[in-house]
Parts: C-alpha cells; structure tokens; sequence
C-alpha cells in the first residue's frame, strides 16, 4: 500500500499530498489475543462455578456469593463485548 496519496490542487496546480502511517496488524497476533480471551474466559467460567457451588454447599452466604461473583461477571460481559467488536 502507498503511505501517501494526494487529495487536491494548489493554485499553481500542483499536487497536495498527505502521508499516512501504515499500521498492519499481524494475523497470528491477533489469533493470539482471540485464544488468550478465550482461555481467561475459561478461567473466569471456572471460578463462578466454583463459588455457587460453595453457596449451594452453603460454604459462603449469599451475600458474599454476590459480593464475589459481581465483578467476575463484569469482567466476562468486557471480555464478550471486545471479542465481539472485533
């Protein structure tokens, strides 16, 4: 791809140019990333599965269930909500 491209004329008919910074993303980089999400959405997965079954073992009160599942749940809609814009 060009890094420049010119988009109008000067009085004197000469080209304007403007030149643009090339940013290529690595596929095997973003596979990556992709997997990584994956694997701590796992991770995640597996700690709220943990704790309701600690609060169906009745090992924790349901307040503390919430208190701890809370943010483990925010985190996973962030996790869902990038893997989808990209």
């Amino acid at each position: 791809m060009q890094k420049e491209y010119w988009y109008a004329f000067t009085h004197e008919k000469k080209k304007l140019y403007h030149e643009f910074d090339m940013i290529k993303i690595n596929q095997e980089k973003s596979s990556d990333l992709i997997k990584k999400r994956g694997e701590k959405r796992g991770k995640l997965k597996g700690k709220l599965e943990s704790l309701e079954e600690m609060y169906k073992q009745n090992f924790i009160s349901q307040k503390t269930y919430q208190e701890l599942t809370n943010p483990i749940q925010n985190q996973l809609k962030r996790l869902t909500i990038r893997s989808k814009r990209n």
